[in-house]
């Protein structure tokens, strides 16, 4: 796991990077926060305001291997006793339950963000880093799953909504206010601030 100073030394100097292209380009455009930055940062949050053992996707020893940004930790494990006929001994798989798969968007600018037509979670966060230059952030809390009827039914323009356009093979994109709109105290903010303080 990612010490969280690394993370915020990691945030420093993208900053400063982006401060000297800013002088060389002033009218370039500004980056976007590298992914290994804005995941640890959510997940740093989550730590911090919930006190929830999240954990960081990429770790190889996670139970289950389950794709995504993070998971929530397991509430108990499952044991099946399976046969296997060739020898006649008996195969013990053990399932770990009631994990979350946790998804994150984060945002640098006012544009939208997508979502690939089959990407699946059962949570989503997004981290509002628009002022992320002055080390500002929000993070907000959607606790509804890719496949809940209210989250497919998000107008993603005048005519389709989520689900339409993923059934059509094509990644949805709908801007975060318009997110916040739909589905008002279903996205709720969860921490505002300086992260440099996040622990201090």
């Amino acid at each position: 796991m990612v010490e969280f100073n690394d993370v915020l030394r990691a945030l420093e100097l993208t900053i400063q990077y982006q401060k000297s292209m800013n002088e060389i380009f002033p009218d370039g455009r500004g980056i976007n926060l590298p992914q290994e930055i804005t995941e640890n940062l959510i997940l740093s949050i989550l730590r911090y305001i919930k006190g929830m053992d999240a954990r960081w996707c990429k770790e190889t020893k996670k139970p289950n291997k389950i794709p995504g940004d993070g998971y929530t930790p397991a509430t108990g494990i499952a044991v099946n006793l399976e046969p296997t006929p060739a020898n006649r001994k008996i195969k013990v798989i053990i399932k770990y339950t009631g994990m979350k798969k946790l998804e994150f968007k984060c945002f640098t600018s006012t544009g939208p963000p997508t979502f690939g037509p089959t990407e699946k979670w059962d949570q989503l966060y997004f981290l509002d880093a628009i002022d992320y230059h002055d080390y500002k952030f929000k993070l907000y809390e959607v606790p509804l799953s890719n496949d809940s009827d209210e989250w497919k039914q998000l107008k993603v323009n005048r005519t389709q909504t989520f689900e339409d356009q993923a059934d059509q093979g094509r990644r949805p994109r709908i801007v975060f206010d318009e997110i916040q709109t739909q589905l008002g105290e279903r996205c709720k903010m969860m921490w505002e601030g300086d992260i440099r303080n996040l622990f201090n």
